[in-house]
């Protein structure tokens, strides 16, 4: 735990400062929205930095935290893990006119809250329509019984999961 509730994204860069701790779920309302839970933490990991003339400033890490939303083919509550992948250009106000505009930006002009930061991108990796992993699903269970699923394999017999690619994301960076 023990982060700070607002920081100041230019000071952190111009420190060099690396972030990490938990901020707990139940303080992101608009994320738990349409979640059944409130228990658990966001997970916090952030490297914020700029180049040697402090003209780039940067913050780069993830947010992590596991919700429990509805499923919405079998209409089960399900555990769905959100990873925001941050890789951001910090400027201030007078500097958002002289950005490139595919760069992902974060515009501050003075402390920010962390807890909002962290938020808005969980809720951005939040998927349209949160499903089950076919496999564990109740509602596809009920399908492969009447064969309709099988259209959904891949040639080789496996099963695409959403979560097969954020499995290969985890295992890289341990």
């Amino acid at each position: 735990g023990g982060l700070p509730t607002s920081i100041d994204p230019v000071w952190l860069a111009n420190q060099q400062t690396r972030l990490s701790g938990t901020i707990p779920l139940k303080r992101m309302k608009r994320l738990l929205a349409d979640c059944h839970s409130e228990e658990g933490d966001a997970h916090v990991d952030l490297q914020f930095g700029s180049d040697p003339n402090g003209e780039r400033r940067t913050m780069r890490g993830r947010f992590e935290a596991s919700v429990v939303i509805t499923c919405e083919r079998c209409l089960e509550p399900m555990t769905l893990p959100l990873v925001a992948e941050i890789d951001m250009l910090i400027v201030t106000a007078d500097q958002a006119e002289t950005v490139d505009e595919h760069e992902d930006v974060l515009v501050v002009d003075g402390p920010i809250s962390l807890g909002e930061l962290a938020e808005n991108e969980l809720i951005l990796a939040m998927p349209m329509i949160p499903m089950h992993p076919e496999d564990n699903c109740p509602a596809s269970t009920l399908l492969k019984d009447q064969g309709i699923a099988e259209k959904d394999r891949q040639d080789d017999g496996e099963t695409k999961s959403p979560f097969a690619k954020l499995a290969e994301l985890k295992r890289s960076d341990r």
